[in-house]
C-alpha cells in the first residue's frame, strides 16, 4: 500500500527521491519501536549495499556485543581493533571470497564475544585472538550453510541483545 502511494508521486515535478527517504526515516523513528526501526535499516540498506556490512552497519552490530569476565563483569566489544582485524583479514582474504573487510570485522568480533572467556581458559591471553581468528575461519568457511548470500550478514545483521 505504501509503495503504491509512493508510486502515485513518482512521476510529479515535485517528487524528490532523497525527500521521501527521509520522511518515510522520520516517521520510522517517531512511529517505531527499534526493533522495526533496524529491520527498515536492514531492507533498506540490503537493498541499496548488498547483503555486506559497512562500515557504520558493522560498528552498531558489534556494538551490541559483549561478554562476562571471570568475575562477572560486562566487558563491551569492539575486542578486536579494524586495525587489527584488517592486518588479518589482510593475511586471509585470499580466503575469503564472498566475505568483505566489515563482514569479516563483524564475524571476529561475534567469535570474541562468544569464546574469549573459554579460550582465555584454554590458553595463553597472547595466544587468544589468534584462537579467535582460527574460529571465525573456520565459521566463515563452513561448507554447511544453506543460504545464498553472506553467511555473516545473514546471521548478524540483524542481531538483538
Amino acid at each position: 500500500m505504501l509503495l503504491e502511494g509512493i508510486e502515485e508521486y513518482r512521476n510529479h515535478k515535485r517528487y524528490n527521491s532523497e525527500s521521501v527517504v527521509d520522511t518515510l526515516a522520520e516517521l520510522i523513528d517517531s512511529c517505531c519501536d527499534k526493533e522495526v526501526a533496524i529491520k527498515a535499516l536492514r531492507k533498506i540498506h540490503e537493498s541499496i549495499l548488498g547483503h555486506h556490512f559497512n562500515e557504520k552497519y558493522a560498528d552498531m552490530v558489534v556494538s551490541e556485543f559483549y561478554y562476562l569476565d571471570k568475575d562477572g563483569n560486562k566487558v563491551s566489544a569492539p575486542f578486536v581493533t579494524k586495525d587489527k582485524a584488517k592486518d588479518y583479514y589482510s593475511k586471509y582474504s585470499r580466503h575469503l571470497s564472498d566475505v568483505d573487510f566489515y563482514d569479516f570485522y563483524v564475524a571476529l568480533n561475534k567469535v570474541m564475544s562468544d569464546h574469549k572467556k573459554l579460550l582465555t581458559e584454554w590458553f595463553d591471553e597472547d595466544q587468544v585472538l589468534d584462537k579467535c581468528v582460527e574460529l571465525t575461519l573456520s565459521c566463515i568457511m563452513d561448507d554447511d550453510y544453506p543460504g545464498k548470500e553472506c553467511k555473516i550478514w545473514d546471521q548478524l545483521s540483524y542481531y538483538k541483545k
